[in-house]
């Protein structure tokens, strides 16, 4: 096989890899980045075949997805996919299993505080609407029902901005919680090179 068949072979291999894990352009960037060190390290005399030896393409995506997650700008629609690499990189190194499960314990405490701001809006919607009907056929007369009415109106739009910002902030706490378990991964790896 020539030289220029193994190594677009390699850099295929890498691609594929790479792609299970990270979108086209966080792929492109990475390959970008071990093809100009593979001709950086040919330009100082070392055979490719050596070169490539040393680096495995799974390896090098299992690596990476700390990296790029934490450089990651996160989005609601990465958010989940950021999780899943998280969760597969700090389940699949023993070193790193104690922060796996700190990070499952935090992950839920959040993802129930999102619940529990979903529920509050609904709640206070349908609890605002429902009360707003009974208060209407209670007979009541129209100074009485006015008040009423507004006092049901400000405390189930209270409710509903509450369970807004509950919603805001424990999404918040999750993506803030993605990027702080990546960097402690890179920082983990950095003491524990043999991982």
């Amino acid at each position: 096989m020539s030289y220029a068949h193994i190594q677009q072979r390699w850099f295929d291999q890498l691609k594929d890899e790479l792609s299970k894990y990270f979108n086209k352009e966080e792929t492109a960037e990475i390959i970008n980045y071990y093809d100009e060190m593979i001709h950086d390290k040919l330009e100082d005399g070392q055979d490719f075949d050596d070169i490539i030896k040393s680096y495995d393409p799974k390896q090098i995506a299992k690596q990476m997805i700390p990296r790029v997650i934490a450089e990651r700008q996160t989005s609601s629609l990465k958010l989940d996919n950021n999780a899943k690499l998280i969760i597969l990189v700090l389940f699949s190194t023993p070193v790193l299993i104690p922060l796996g499960a700190l990070y499952v314990s935090l992950m839920a405490v959040a993802s129930s505080m999102v619940v529990t701001g979903i529920a509050l809006v609904i709640s206070a919607v349908g609890g605002m609407i429902i009360t707003g009907l009974r208060l209407l056929f209670a007979g009541l007369a129209t100074p009485d029902l006015l008040l009423a009415l507004g006092i049901n109106i400000i405390g189930f739009a209270l409710m509903a901005i509450i369970g807004y910002w509950l919603l805001k902030v424990s999404w918040v706490v999750l993506q803030r919680l993605s990027i702080w378990i990546s960097k402690m991964i890179v920082r983990k790896r950095g003491t524990h090179e043999n991982f």
